[in-house]
């Protein structure tokens, strides 16, 4: 089990992209620190408890790990685990799969590509610009208008999920978050401080 770093200390540094952070939430993390009371922040008064609580914790997790060492060693089997997931070709573990994940995990690289395991596939499901509405032009990134995305895929979607459809075998609803829009990235030449009506628009 690897514990998940819910409170680790961030440096102010991220992998994110600068556009990102500017676009999603207008810079937030390099505002003006808008607690001006003399009173802590929540998460520095968690992080303060769940070390003091760690340190109780390890203790007694030491003392019933060496009396529970042999206990458990004459209650182990050689049979496999029953859970899983992606079965890593560095782990040297073979791990049951979980059903619909049977693969070998693909191994970290600097392609600039999509990579996926071996005998698996992957394709476009949808696009900025296709039609998700009868009639809907086709998609043309010089000549954008606002009528024309109103009909269309919209653009920078993050969250997508699939719906089974009731009574229908192997039929998904895809559901998807556009979360925000990246005007740098839709129009040539943008202006963010003079944007048009129509590149508002189609934003």
């Amino acid at each position: 089990m690897k514990p998940l770093p819910l409170f680790a200390v961030h440096d102010g540094s991220s992998k994110r992209s600068a556009l990102t952070c500017k676009y999603k939430c207008g810079d937030a993390c390099f505002h003006e620190v808008p607690n001006t009371s003399k009173g802590q922040y929540f998460g520095d008064i968690v992080k303060t408890a769940m070390s003091r609580r760690g340190v109780i914790k390890g203790g007694a997790m030491a003392v019933l790990a060496v009396g529970a060492g042999s206990a458990l060693a004459a209650c182990s089997t050689d049979e496999p685990a029953t859970t899983g997931g992606a079965t890593s070709s560095t782990s040297g573990a073979d791990t049951p799969p979980v059903d619909g994940v049977d693969f070998v995990a693909v191994e970290p690289n600097t392609e600039d590509a999509v990579v996926i395991p071996e005998g698996h596939e992957q394709a476009v499901v949808i696009r900025w610009g296709d039609p998700v509405l009868d009639g809907a032009p086709a998609f043309d990134f010089d000549n954008q208008t606002g009528a024309a995305q109103a009909m269309q895929f919209g653009f920078n979607n993050d969250f997508a999920g699939l719906l089974p459809v009731e009574g229908t075998p192997n039929a998904f609803l895809l559901v998807v978050n556009h979360e925000y829009t990246t005007e740098p990235a839709m129009f040539k030449g943008y202006d963010e401080e003079n944007p048009t009506r129509e590149q508002f628009d189609v934003a």
